[in-house]
């Protein structure tokens, strides 16, 4: 886990820089799995596994970080019902968070991912 996953749709969460597809596959995100990566705190990343149907969301609330932001880390594994809650191997002041998808939802979802893979 971490890091980056071996077979995944990674984004960084940079509107400026995101790609149309990106936008897409995280508004897809919000409107059928019901999360909303933002409310991550501090938020940097999301990242969906094509091997499995997890979901880790990447942000700037570990290490140290951990006692500023513990109560929006709390509201946010509540909310969600986040699987795990983890700081980076490489970088501790980034956090990630493993929320387990929907097994029928996460499938659409491959298929849609590797359906716009192929039209680009």
């Amino acid at each position: 886990m971490g890091a980056t996953m071996s077979n995944s749709i990674y984004c960084y969460l940079n509107e400026s820089q995101m790609s149309d597809k990106e936008k897409e596959i995280t508004n897809y995100i919000e409107n059928e799995f019901g999360i909303d990566v933002y409310d991550c705190p501090r938020v940097r990343s999301w990242e969906i596994s094509l091997d499995e149907p997890r979901l880790e969301i990447r942000g700037r609330f570990g290490g140290g970080n951990r006692e500023e932001y513990e109560d929006e880390i709390d509201n946010f594994e509540r909310k969600y019902n986040a699987a795990d809650c983890y700081d980076d191997d490489t970088d501790c002041t980034y956090g990630y968070f493993e929320i387990k998808l929907d097994e029928s939802k996460w499938i659409k979802a491959k298929e849609l991912f590797e359906e716009k893979d192929k039209k680009e």
